[in-house]
């Protein structure tokens, strides 16, 4: 009977606002939680609580004023108490309707609580509804009230400039609160998961723990946990009006006996008061308490780090074995993660596990080792940061960065006597963190070497200086010796040829060489079948050509003995 009175209550409003006006001076319609649940509804993580719409009815009922449509009203205002869009009040400023807001970005009016906030808001409706003071016994919070010149007695003329200069301010108002009235409203509830608890224990032993997983739903407050017993502990995670987890503890210390206690779960107040309770049927025998096995590892993760190349990188991991069923057992999800046990590791009590990562690559890995005996298994993640190797710089030394290198045909250079110009330096290189070889370059054609590259500690390489032209004064030449992770070093060859070939006139030939004979005939004679006869006959060829190769030698020695002895020469030739 009561819903249907309710319902009717609520479509007389309905058929109201579309056929008449809305006063602003009467009392709310609308239900608490129907106000509640209808703002929630549109926006569920906004700042509105149960304690506005429940100080907008009470407010509203006591005063006389329509406090379940000025709720409308203030969700036009606030943004659904989203306080959005520019503007610059904010939810602990408790200003419901942007009294003192004329500008976007005005802080505007600031009051203390949820229901002085509230107060000015329904005050700032009356004065607009009449020109009556306010109900005696009212204390007046509005620091506006009075100032608007312009009235109506029903929210529907609000806009046109008089609350606000929409047209359709009003009208809107009307449409959220025929939402509202039409909207469909759930009792609030809680809910537990599981519905009840069983204890079965023996005296003394350890103290059990079950978790309830609590859900609240249009919940007017935060949800509350009590036990009518003292042998519990109870302790909360996360619980609010949306729900939470409640774990209950036994203190097996209790004489042995049989309970039957429960868990209560509790929201709001009065006549907005939900509560439910959980059953907890206990149990505490004398009997012996068979062992419960237990396996523990003294942490769950660790990261291990190191540079590539470098020595694997471990930790220790404590293995603790009790009353177990079965020998303790270790492996890894990952080949480059190895575990083994330290000194002194039993496979029934455990111990310590060394784990160890390889470092012979550069990246990033993870891996799980499992710990198992019997029924019971643990876990141990492992991440492992392999960093690159630090790239080593080489150094590559000479015996000198310099050298001299002079060639002259007839000159006495570093192979002896030379007829060629070619001219040889050996240089010492060494070579210090070198990656693979150490190669030699140079530009110049005239200059090679031997070997053409060393190896990464270095060693003697001849530089060839094979000159081609003949330069009047010295000519640098650089060198370049090189390794792919080290500064090249430059090696200057300071190179210079100072002489030709002495340029010596052979003898000319006889236009007509000579030959002579001892006799200009012979004649022969001898009988059928003799020896066959013969005669002597001398041949004579005058040549040249030892004469002028003896003439060559002889200049050959002269302009060597001039090159040796300059300064004899001159003093012969210019006297002193």
């Amino acid at each position: 009977m009561k819903r249907i009175l309710t319902f009717l209550t609520l479509a007389l409003a309905v058929w109201g606002s579309v056929y008449a006006l809305t006063p602003v001076l009467a009392k709310p319609v609308a239900s608490v939680d129907r106000m509640y649940q209808y703002v929630m509804s549109k926006n569920p993580g906004s700042s509105f609580s149960y304690e506005i719409a429940q100080a907008y009815y009470d407010t509203g009922n006591r005063w006389g004023i329509r406090g379940d449509i000025a709720l409308c009203q203030a969700c036009i205002e606030t943004g659904w108490f989203r306080y959005e869009g520019g503007t610059a009040v904010t939810p602990s400023d408790h200003n419901y309707c942007g009294l003192g807001v004329t500008t976007l970005g005005q802080k505007g009016c600031q009051f203390g609580s949820v229901q002085t906030g509230v107060d000015a808001h329904l005050q700032h409706l009356w004065s607009y509804a009449t020109t009556a003071p306010l109900p005696s016994g009212w204390t007046k919070v509005d620091p506006r009230f009075g100032y608007n010149s312009k009235h109506s007695a029903y929210f529907e003329n609000f806009g046109n400039g008089v609350w606000a200069m929409a047209s359709g301010y009003g009208t809107r108002i009307m449409q959220l609160y025929n939402e509202m009235a039409a909207f469909t409203v759930e009792p609030p509830s809680i809910k537990a998961n599981p519905a009840s608890l069983s204890f079965n224990v023996v005296k003394g032993s350890k103290n059990p723990s079950q978790t309830i997983s609590v859900t609240g739903k249009w919940l007017s407050s935060e949800i509350r946990v009590a036990s009518n017993s003292g042998k519990y502990t109870l302790s909360t995670k996360t619980l609010n009006a949306k729900g939470g987890t409640v774990t209950v503890t036994l203190n097996t210390s209790f004489g042995e006996g049989s309970w039957d206690d429960y868990v209560a779960l509790e929201s709001g107040f009065g006549t907005a008061k939900v509560r439910i309770t959980v059953p907890v049927k206990t149990v505490i025998s004398a009997g012996v308490q068979t062992p419960k096995p237990e396996l523990t590892l003294s942490a769950s993760s660790a990261t291990l780090s190191a540079t590539e190349g470098e020595a694997a990188p471990s930790t220790a991991l404590t293995v603790t074995g009790k009353d177990l069923a079965g020998e303790i057992s270790y492996t890894s999800s990952d080949s480059r993660v190895k575990v083994a046990p330290a000194s002194g590791w039993s496979a029934t009590a455990g111990g310590t596990l060394t784990i160890s990562a390889d470092a012979s690559a550069q990246g990033s890995y993870s891996a799980t080792v499992t710990v198992k005996a019997g029924a019971l298994s643990q876990q141990f993640n492992v991440t492992v940061n392999i960093s690159a190797k630090p790239v080593v710089r080489g150094t590559i030394a000479v015996n000198g960065t310099t050298q001299w290198m002079t060639a002259g045909l007839g000159s006495n250079c570093d192979q002896g006597f030379q007829t060629t110009g070619k001219v040889v330096r050996t240089v010492a290189v060494t070579g210090t963190n070198i990656n693979g070889q150490i190669s030699l370059s140079c530009a110049d054609s005239q200059i090679s070497f031997e070997p053409a590259s060393l190896p990464a500690a270095g060693g003697n390489v001849a530089i060839v200086y094979s000159p081609t032209k003949v330069t009047s004064g010295y000519v640098t030449i650089p060198v370049t010796v090189s390794a792919s992770n080290a500064d090249a070093v430059t090696i200057n060859l300071k190179t210079k040829w100072t002489g030709e070939m002495p340029s010596i006139e052979p003898e000319p030939a006889p236009k007509n060489p000579a030959i002579t004979v001892s006799t200009a005939s012979v004649s022969l004679s001898a009988g059928k079948g003799e020896a066959a006869p013969s005669a002597n006959v001398t041949v004579s060829a005058v040549d040249h050509l030892e004469q002028q190769q003896g003439h060559r030698r002889q200049g050959i020695r002269l302009e060597r003995h001039h090159r040796r002895h300059p300064r004899h020469h001159r003093r012969r030739r210019y006297g002193r």
